[in-house]
Protein backbone atom coordinates (compact mmCIF):
# COMPACT_ATOMS: atom_id res chain seq x y z
CA UNK A 1 0.00 0.00 0.00
CA UNK A 2 3.08 2.66 0.73
CA UNK A 3 4.86 1.34 -2.14
CA UNK A 4 1.17 2.16 -4.35
CA UNK A 5 1.24 5.52 -2.67
CA UNK A 6 4.59 6.19 -3.34
CA UNK A 7 4.40 5.68 -7.19
CA UNK A 8 1.19 7.79 -7.34
CA UNK A 9 3.10 10.39 -5.33
CA UNK A 10 6.05 10.07 -7.57
CA UNK A 11 3.20 10.54 -10.72
CA UNK A 12 1.79 13.53 -9.45
CA UNK A 13 5.20 15.01 -9.33
CA UNK A 14 6.33 13.95 -12.84
CA UNK A 15 3.03 15.66 -13.94
CA UNK A 16 3.52 18.87 -12.32
CA UNK A 17 7.28 18.96 -13.08
CA UNK A 18 6.49 18.42 -16.54
CA UNK A 19 3.34 20.94 -16.74
CA UNK A 20 6.00 23.62 -15.29
CA UNK A 21 8.44 22.87 -18.05
CA UNK A 22 5.71 23.02 -21.22
CA UNK A 23 3.47 25.64 -19.71
CA UNK A 24 5.69 28.98 -21.11
CA UNK A 25 5.92 27.00 -24.26
CA UNK A 26 1.98 26.90 -24.49
CA UNK A 27 1.98 30.31 -23.90
CA UNK A 28 4.58 31.31 -26.54
CA UNK A 29 2.54 28.90 -28.94
CA UNK A 30 -0.89 30.74 -27.97
CA UNK A 31 0.59 34.46 -28.07
CA UNK A 32 1.60 33.34 -31.68
CA UNK A 33 -1.25 32.01 -32.75
CA UNK A 34 -3.84 34.86 -31.64
CA UNK A 35 -0.84 37.23 -33.19
CA UNK A 36 -0.87 35.49 -36.65
CA UNK A 37 -5.35 36.05 -36.35
CA UNK A 38 -4.59 40.08 -35.98
CA UNK A 39 -5.63 42.01 -38.98
CA UNK A 40 -2.59 43.66 -40.76
CA UNK A 41 -4.77 47.21 -39.84
CA UNK A 42 -3.66 46.62 -36.26
CA UNK A 43 -0.28 45.50 -36.08
CA UNK A 44 0.77 47.82 -39.18
CA UNK A 45 -1.45 50.83 -41.19
CA UNK A 46 -0.76 48.99 -44.44
CA UNK A 47 -2.94 47.12 -47.13
CA UNK A 48 -3.00 43.98 -49.51
CA UNK A 49 -4.05 46.04 -52.88
CA UNK A 50 -4.71 44.36 -56.14
CA UNK A 51 -1.13 43.54 -56.81
CA UNK A 52 -1.14 42.24 -53.71
CA UNK A 53 1.92 44.30 -52.04
CA UNK A 54 1.91 46.07 -49.07
CA UNK A 55 2.13 49.68 -48.54
CA UNK A 56 3.26 51.91 -46.10
CA UNK A 57 6.59 53.64 -47.37
CA UNK A 58 5.12 57.41 -48.22
CA UNK A 59 7.57 59.98 -48.10
CA UNK A 60 6.80 62.95 -46.04
CA UNK A 61 9.04 66.14 -45.61
CA UNK A 62 7.94 69.38 -43.65
CA UNK A 63 5.78 70.19 -40.33
CA UNK A 64 2.06 71.42 -39.95
CA UNK A 65 -0.33 71.66 -37.53
CA UNK A 66 -2.69 69.20 -38.98
CA UNK A 67 -0.88 65.77 -37.16
CA UNK A 68 -1.93 63.03 -35.53
CA UNK A 69 2.16 61.89 -34.64
CA UNK A 70 2.61 60.23 -37.35
CA UNK A 71 1.94 60.39 -41.09
CA UNK A 72 5.26 59.47 -42.57
CA UNK A 73 9.01 60.78 -42.13
CA UNK A 74 8.47 64.41 -41.23
CA UNK A 75 12.43 65.66 -42.02
CA UNK A 76 11.90 69.52 -42.64
CA UNK A 77 9.92 72.05 -44.04
CA UNK A 78 8.83 73.89 -47.10
CA UNK A 79 9.19 77.76 -47.19
CA UNK A 80 7.52 78.72 -49.85
CA UNK A 81 7.82 82.24 -50.85
CA UNK A 82 4.88 83.14 -53.13
CA UNK A 83 6.47 84.76 -55.63
CA UNK A 84 5.80 82.11 -58.19
CA UNK A 85 5.51 83.27 -61.88
CA UNK A 86 2.84 81.97 -64.31
CA UNK A 87 5.09 79.98 -66.83
CA UNK A 88 2.29 78.30 -69.10
CA UNK A 89 -1.63 77.60 -69.45
CA UNK A 90 -2.12 73.74 -69.73
CA UNK A 91 -4.48 73.17 -72.46
CA UNK A 92 -4.80 76.96 -73.03
CA UNK A 93 -6.78 77.80 -69.67
CA UNK A 94 -4.97 76.44 -66.73
CA UNK A 95 -2.58 78.64 -65.29
CA UNK A 96 0.76 76.67 -63.92
CA UNK A 97 3.91 78.58 -62.06
CA UNK A 98 7.80 78.24 -61.78
CA UNK A 99 7.34 78.30 -57.70
CA UNK A 100 5.47 78.21 -54.89
CA UNK A 101 2.31 79.78 -55.06
CA UNK A 102 1.96 80.88 -51.53
CA UNK A 103 4.18 82.90 -48.86
CA UNK A 104 4.71 80.16 -46.15
CA UNK A 105 5.53 76.99 -44.60
CA UNK A 106 4.38 73.84 -45.84
CA UNK A 107 4.69 70.03 -46.08
CA UNK A 108 5.78 68.53 -49.54
CA UNK A 109 5.07 64.74 -49.79
CA UNK A 110 7.16 63.47 -52.80
CA UNK A 111 4.72 61.15 -54.98
CA UNK A 112 7.17 60.62 -58.23
CA UNK A 113 7.25 57.36 -59.66
CA UNK A 114 9.21 55.11 -56.29
CA UNK A 115 8.36 57.54 -53.60
CA UNK A 116 4.83 56.01 -53.00
CA UNK A 117 3.30 52.64 -53.29
CA UNK A 118 0.87 52.71 -56.60
CA UNK A 119 -1.73 49.52 -57.17
CA UNK A 120 -1.43 47.94 -60.68
CA UNK A 121 2.49 49.05 -61.58
CA UNK A 122 0.97 52.59 -62.86
CA UNK A 123 3.31 55.37 -62.94
CA UNK A 124 3.31 59.68 -61.78
CA UNK A 125 2.16 60.05 -65.05
CA UNK A 126 -1.55 58.79 -63.90
CA UNK A 127 -1.69 60.92 -61.40
CA UNK A 128 -5.53 62.55 -61.97
CA UNK A 129 -9.00 61.87 -62.31
CA UNK A 130 -12.35 63.77 -62.25
CA UNK A 131 -15.14 64.08 -60.15
CA UNK A 132 -17.22 65.57 -62.57
CA UNK A 133 -18.94 67.73 -59.96
CA UNK A 134 -20.09 71.31 -59.86
CA UNK A 135 -19.67 71.62 -56.10
CA UNK A 136 -17.76 70.79 -53.30
CA UNK A 137 -18.20 69.03 -50.01
CA UNK A 138 -21.19 70.53 -48.03
CA UNK A 139 -19.84 70.66 -44.99
CA UNK A 140 -17.36 73.02 -45.96
CA UNK A 141 -17.78 75.91 -43.55
CA UNK A 142 -15.10 78.12 -44.59
CA UNK A 143 -15.59 81.43 -46.34
CA UNK A 144 -14.27 80.91 -49.90
CA UNK A 145 -15.78 81.31 -53.12
CA UNK A 146 -16.42 78.28 -55.13
CA UNK A 147 -16.54 80.34 -59.08
CA UNK A 148 -17.63 78.22 -62.14
CA UNK A 149 -15.08 78.54 -65.28
CA UNK A 150 -17.07 78.30 -68.74
CA UNK A 151 -15.63 74.84 -68.68
CA UNK A 152 -17.14 73.51 -65.78
CA UNK A 153 -13.58 73.78 -63.39
CA UNK A 154 -14.16 75.33 -59.93
CA UNK A 155 -11.89 77.41 -58.54
CA UNK A 156 -11.75 80.18 -55.39
CA UNK A 157 -11.42 83.62 -55.81
CA UNK A 158 -7.49 83.68 -55.81
CA UNK A 159 -8.02 81.09 -59.13
CA UNK A 160 -6.96 77.99 -56.78
CA UNK A 161 -8.53 74.82 -58.34
CA UNK A 162 -10.67 73.03 -55.88
CA UNK A 163 -9.68 69.55 -56.08
CA UNK A 164 -10.52 66.44 -54.00
CA UNK A 165 -7.02 64.50 -51.83
CA UNK A 166 -6.60 61.73 -49.80
CA UNK A 167 -6.59 62.25 -45.62
CA UNK A 168 -3.00 61.68 -45.18
CA UNK A 169 -2.33 64.97 -47.49
CA UNK A 170 -3.78 67.47 -44.87
CA UNK A 171 -4.45 65.21 -41.90
CA UNK A 172 -1.14 62.86 -41.34
CA UNK A 173 -1.09 60.18 -39.19
CA UNK A 174 -5.17 60.32 -39.29
CA UNK A 175 -5.25 56.35 -40.44
CA UNK A 176 -3.27 55.26 -37.74
CA UNK A 177 -6.40 56.33 -35.21
CA UNK A 178 -8.36 53.50 -37.25
CA UNK A 179 -11.15 56.27 -37.04
CA UNK A 180 -14.35 57.13 -38.99
CA UNK A 181 -13.72 59.98 -40.94
CA UNK A 182 -15.59 63.14 -40.93
CA UNK A 183 -15.42 66.36 -42.90
CA UNK A 184 -14.09 68.38 -39.55
CA UNK A 185 -11.00 66.01 -40.61
CA UNK A 186 -10.21 66.82 -43.90
CA UNK A 187 -8.89 70.61 -43.19
CA UNK A 188 -11.29 72.13 -46.32
CA UNK A 189 -10.03 75.13 -47.51
CA UNK A 190 -6.25 74.23 -47.18
CA UNK A 191 -4.26 75.49 -50.03
CA UNK A 192 -2.14 72.95 -51.68
CA UNK A 193 0.71 73.48 -54.49
CA UNK A 194 -0.02 70.53 -56.79
CA UNK A 195 3.91 70.04 -58.12
CA UNK A 196 3.78 68.66 -61.71
CA UNK A 197 7.05 67.89 -64.18
CA UNK A 198 7.38 68.79 -67.78
CA UNK A 199 8.12 65.40 -69.26
CA UNK A 200 9.04 67.63 -72.15
CA UNK A 201 11.49 70.20 -70.39
CA UNK A 202 11.69 68.04 -67.11
CA UNK A 203 11.34 71.63 -65.48
CA UNK A 204 9.21 71.64 -62.31
CA UNK A 205 6.09 73.25 -62.38
CA UNK A 206 3.08 74.37 -59.31
CA UNK A 207 -0.41 74.10 -59.74
CA UNK A 208 -2.28 75.93 -57.11
CA UNK A 209 -5.49 74.06 -55.67
CA UNK A 210 -7.57 73.97 -52.64
CA UNK A 211 -9.08 70.80 -51.02
CA UNK A 212 -12.88 71.24 -51.15
CA UNK A 213 -13.03 66.92 -51.18
CA UNK A 214 -12.12 63.70 -49.48
CA UNK A 215 -10.33 60.73 -52.05
CA UNK A 216 -11.95 58.79 -49.16
CA UNK A 217 -10.67 55.18 -51.29
CA UNK A 218 -6.86 55.83 -50.95
CA UNK A 219 -6.17 53.40 -47.97
CA UNK A 220 -3.55 52.41 -47.02
CA UNK A 221 -1.48 55.56 -47.71
CA UNK A 222 -4.19 58.00 -47.44
CA UNK A 223 -2.92 59.41 -50.72
CA UNK A 224 -3.30 56.85 -53.50
CA UNK A 225 -6.04 55.69 -54.67
CA UNK A 226 -6.71 52.04 -54.48
CA UNK A 227 -9.67 51.31 -54.23
CA UNK A 228 -10.22 50.40 -50.55
CA UNK A 229 -11.84 52.83 -47.88
CA UNK A 230 -10.12 54.70 -45.54
CA UNK A 231 -13.18 53.99 -43.33
CA UNK A 232 -12.93 51.74 -40.83
CA UNK A 233 -13.79 47.99 -42.63
CA UNK A 234 -11.86 49.17 -45.41
CA UNK A 235 -14.31 48.22 -47.79
CA UNK A 236 -13.46 47.90 -51.48
CA UNK A 237 -15.10 49.01 -54.36
CA UNK A 238 -14.17 47.67 -57.96
CA UNK A 239 -13.34 49.65 -60.47
CA UNK A 240 -11.54 53.03 -58.36
CA UNK A 241 -7.80 51.52 -58.13
CA UNK A 242 -6.49 54.14 -60.86
CA UNK A 243 -3.73 55.42 -58.50
CA UNK A 244 -4.83 59.05 -58.76
CA UNK A 245 -3.57 61.60 -56.24
CA UNK A 246 -5.26 64.57 -57.54
CA UNK A 247 -9.17 64.92 -58.03
CA UNK A 248 -10.21 67.44 -60.01
CA UNK A 249 -13.97 68.15 -58.72
CA UNK A 250 -15.49 70.24 -61.72
CA UNK A 251 -16.31 69.06 -64.73
CA UNK A 252 -13.65 70.55 -67.20
CA UNK A 253 -11.55 67.73 -69.41
CA UNK A 254 -8.60 66.99 -67.93
CA UNK A 255 -6.83 65.16 -70.73
CA UNK A 256 -4.64 67.83 -70.79
CA UNK A 257 -2.13 66.41 -68.33
CA UNK A 258 -0.89 64.00 -70.71
CA UNK A 259 2.36 65.42 -71.03
CA UNK A 260 2.93 66.11 -67.37
CA UNK A 261 3.94 63.76 -64.52
CA UNK A 262 3.42 64.24 -60.93
CA UNK A 263 6.34 65.05 -58.51
CA UNK A 264 5.01 66.27 -55.23
CA UNK A 265 2.15 67.80 -53.06
CA UNK A 266 3.24 70.84 -50.67
CA UNK A 267 0.60 71.27 -48.14
CA UNK A 268 0.11 74.81 -45.97
CA UNK A 269 -1.34 74.11 -43.14
CA UNK A 270 -3.46 76.80 -41.96
CA UNK A 271 -2.97 78.87 -45.08
CA UNK A 272 -6.25 78.96 -46.63
CA UNK A 273 -10.02 78.71 -43.92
Amino acid sequence: MKRKLRNIVIWLVSVISLLVVLSPIVYIMKVNSFDNQIPMIDKNITEVVSNNTYVSNVKITGTGGNTNNGGGTETGEFNGTGDGKEVAKIGGWLAVYDGATVNGKGREIFVYDGAVPRPGNKSAKTFHSEERMTHINPYYGGTQQVITMANGNLINEENRTWCAFGPEVTNPGILKLNKSIGASDMFYGTYIDVVLKDETTKQLVYLPTVIGECKMHTWSTGIVQTSYSCQPGHTFVPGHADASIVEFIGKADMSIFSGYSIHSLIVYDGIGD
